[in-house]
């Protein structure tokens, strides 16, 4: 790849010292094209697709129609409009894409091998438009002009593109078998097309990524004629084609990551020690799906295509029989991806200095500063711009250098480990002042992984199933998202369900196995996976027994044990020196006001001006914000949040001018605060993610700002109600304040916890006629969403 980056780059120069200069341009800006368009293919970023459409025009501007080298820019201009389609779904670009490849074949040709070529890639635009459309005309068109590439191929020397119409021409008949859903469809297309693609995987040998390709849809072929046939001959060919395109080195690794987990469905629970193979490999694999160099909004895309496969991954080596911890290391390999990458930036490098090797870790921190602060470039992706990105570029030089100076600290003696996987010993040394225990649901089974002071084991929970916690997310997710004043009653309800459910599936046999018949409260460090991570375990409750988490375990929550283990390091600022910001929203644009939020900023404004340099805003701007934090040991928001379901990383902070420019999750992610100690976010939906496809990856506000080098973090799980955490936060700064003067932030688990027990006391009395009457039941909807994030 640095190879291709280096071209890229070397294209993109010379274009800008060409610009005017029409003779020269048409090969530059064509090389540019096919170097952008290959290298979106191996790493997948949006922005290459969008340079390459303007590389690709601009050649296509300086040729004369008619001219043997019109046609191609044309057939790179059908490249990219296909790639959109595929990424886009937009159906007019898959219609460019087939009047492109038409209108390139209409010209004239030097080589018939470019013809050969063009008529298989017009091929799969049809295939693609049949699957879509489902257009008789289209499925007879690609066979059409796949069987004459097909014949041209076979009379050129070394027959250059027969694996790509062999290949393609199985592609088709698979796709017709798949769009056909009818008793009648002909089984003998299935046939066709596995004779077809087992052709093209044995010619395109010098073509790894085209063969990664060709195995994929092969295995794919070999699985759905093993759900007609139940051979387990065919499942056992579709396994080792997967198999083999998941070896592939230089395959793409989105190809690889596609038979890896394609492998792993299609062997399911036949044969574990296979299945344990794939999950070995989706281990390595899953970190070079969404490398460095891309930007945040693509590494979100790549990584969203494969969510669950890390806790599915667990299952297998649990059922497998491997140990405990190597089902933690899979999905901490497969989960908190980005996040990780941005922690590892963060990671400090005092241990070189002490080693003598200060130059070395200066340079370190300089190519970590220039990485996040290319990473904060604006980056166009409009795919009709009509300039070449030079940000994606800074970004993608300063993510090479910064892996190559890993790579040279990891070569020095005592350094192997650097910015390395977390070893069991490291695990088990974060257990010192909590059980950590990872909440771990498939369909295969499902377990809570226990880390503690002992080691790494698994408790098996057999009343928790996939299929009832899938139920009960949605549930959830559904009355919070309708809840009103009408509809509270059933937003409660379904919250008691939930308390329930959670305390009989999880919680009474997680405390059962910890407590050993001890009497004194737990402490534990949930880690919940999946959707888990969408529902209040520390408020599971039994109704029948009074049994509840609150009351026998002081919770707290974690995304990842490298997350935890970042925060726990994490060594605090002189607090000699501590200074503190908060800002309040009483009034939001076109927001309700919060007509407690200004007390909650006194209150606690009173507390931290004891103890620290303390500035108090009211309705701040972002840039407000983003001035005052720099300095801030300890951050207090009381105002609107926003999970955004569509794109987490753009959940956000509502403040004065959040319709225009909002303090988003990737703004706060991209903070690297040296002074940051505890953040407290008094703000709806602030420690959970809303898009389905990313709930492992912890992006939301609460996870944001421990990226941002807050170690501890207060957030909640949905709506609040702004005077209930009026109450709550200043109990909790109030617990927080030691006899000496300074705030105790070790005590912060057990602060949280005595304000919402005493929260859900105060929701058994309400007021009648002036009289404080008691109910014989809390109101969880009040007092559940609040959680710590750290240990």
């Amino acid at each position: 790849m640095n190879d291709l980056d280096q071209a890229v780059n070397m294209l993109k120069s010379e274009a800008a010292r060409i610009a005017g200069q029409e003779a020269a341009a048409l090969s530059v800006y064509q090389n540019l094209g096919v170097a952008l368009l290959t290298r979106f293919e191996m790493r997948g970023s949006y922005s290459d697709l969008a340079d390459a459409r303007f590389a690709y025009q601009t050649a296509l501007s300086q040729e004369v129609e008619g001219s043997l080298d019109y046609t191609l820019p044309l057939i790179g201009l059908a490249n990219v409009a296909l790639r959109i389609f595929q990424e886009t779904d937009a159906g007019e670009e898959l219609d460019d894409a087939v009047r492109l490849y038409e209108e390139a074949l209409s010209q004239s040709v030097a080589w018939e091998n470019l013809r050969c070529a063009r008529l298989a890639s017009l091929g799969y635009a049809l295939q693609l438009r049949y699957g879509r459309n489902e257009v008789q005309a289209d499925f007879d068109r690609c066979i059409e002009v796949c069987r004459e590439a097909l014949t041209l191929s076979k009379g050129l020397a070394n027959q250059p593109n027969m694996f790509h119409c062999l290949g393609q021409l199985g592609n088709a008949y698979l796709q017709k078998y798949q769009t056909d859903t009818s008793d009648k469809r002909d089984v003998t297309g299935l046939g066709t097309a596995i004779s077809y693609l087992e052709a093209a995987v044995q010619k395109a040998t010098r073509h790894p990524p085209a063969q990664a390709m060709f195995l994929n849809n092969l295995g794919l072929a070999y699985q759905v004629l093993y759900a007609q046939s139940h051979d387990g001959n065919d499942r056992d060919l579709g396994i080792a084609a997967f198999r083999t395109a998941m070896n592939l080195d230089a395959g793409s690794p989105l190809l690889r990551m596609t038979a890896a987990y394609r492998g792993l469905v299609l062997v399911g629970k036949v044969d574990m020690v296979t299945a344990a193979d794939f999950v070995d490999r989706v281990v390595e694999i899953m970190p070079r799906l969404s490398p460095r160099p891309l930007r945040r909004a693509d590494q979100q895309h790549m990584i969203s295509l494969f969510s669950s496969i890390g806790s599915y991954g667990a299952a297998v080596m649990l059922e497998n029989g491997r140990p405990a911890v190597d089902a933690v290391k899979a999905l901490e390999a497969t989960r908190g991806v980005m996040n990780g990458m941005l922690m590892e930036t963060r990671t400090d490098v005092d241990a070189l200095r002490q080693a003598g090797l200060s130059d070395l870790a200066e340079r370190f921190n300089t190519l970590r500063d220039r990485l996040g602060s290319t990473a904060a470039l604006p980056l166009a992706s409009d795919p009709r711009q009509t300039t070449l990105n030079w940000e994606s570029e800074a970004h993608v030089v300063a993510a090479r250098d910064f892996d190559a100076v890993v790579g040279e600290i990891q070569a020095l003696p005592g350094f192997e480990s650097f910015m390395h996987p977390l070893a069991e010993k490291e695990m088990v040394s974060l257990a010192n002042r909590a059980s950590i225990v990872m909440i771990n649901v498939s369909i295969l089974r499902s377990d809570a992984l226990i880390i503690d002071s002992t080691g790494v084991r698994n408790l098996v929970l057999p009343r928790l199933r996939l299929p009832d916690l899938v139920e009960k997310a949605n549930a959830l997710t559904d009355a919070l998202h309708c809840d009103n004043s009408c509809e509270r009653r059933n937003t409660i309800e379904c919250i008691r369900d939930v308390q329930h459910w959670l305390w009989e599936s999880v919680v009474q046999d997680v405390h059962a196995h910890l407590s050993h018949g001890n009497q004194g409260p737990l402490r534990v460090c949930w880690i919940p996976v999946g959707p888990m991570a969408l529902l209040p375990i520390h408020a599971a409750a039994d109704p029948k027994s009074d049994a509840n988490a609150l009351d026998l375990i002081v919770s707290s929550y974690g995304t990842t044990m490298k997350e935890l283990s970042y925060a726990h390091n994490k060594r605090p600022p002189n607090l000699n020196s501590a200074t503190a910001l908060c800002s309040y929203m009483a009034q939001t644009p076109n927001q309700p006001d919060l007509k407690y939020a200004a007390d909650e900023a006194k209150a606690v404004g009173a507390i931290l001006q004891r103890l620290a340099t303390t500035s108090v805003l009211a309705a701040p701007t972002k840039t407000d914000v983003l001035t005052h934090i720099e300095t801030s040991s300890i951050v207090h928001f009381s105002c609107h949040g926003f999970a955004d379901a569509q794109d987490p990383s753009a959940s956000r902070i509502l403040l004065r001018d959040w319709e225009r420019d909002a303090l988003t999750v990737a703004d706060i992610a991209a903070l690297h605060l040296r002074g940051a100690q505890f953040a407290y976010l008094s703000a709806c939906h602030a420690a959970v993610g809303r898009a389905a496809d990313l709930l492992d990856e912890g992006i939301h506000l609460a996870g944001a700002f421990q990226i941002a080098s807050f170690p501890r973090v207060v957030g909640t799980l949905w709506q609040v109600d702004d005077e209930r955490a009026m109450q709550v936060a200043e109990r909790v700064y109030q617990s927080l304040v030691s006899d000496k003067g300074s705030l105790g932030f070790e005590k912060l688990a057990d602060a949280l916890n005595g304000a919402v027990k005493k929260l859900r006391m105060d929701t058994r009395t309400i007021e009648v006629g002036g009289m404080t009457m008691e109910v014989d039941e809390d109101d969880p909807f009040v007092w559940a969403p609040m959680i710590y994030m750290g240990l």
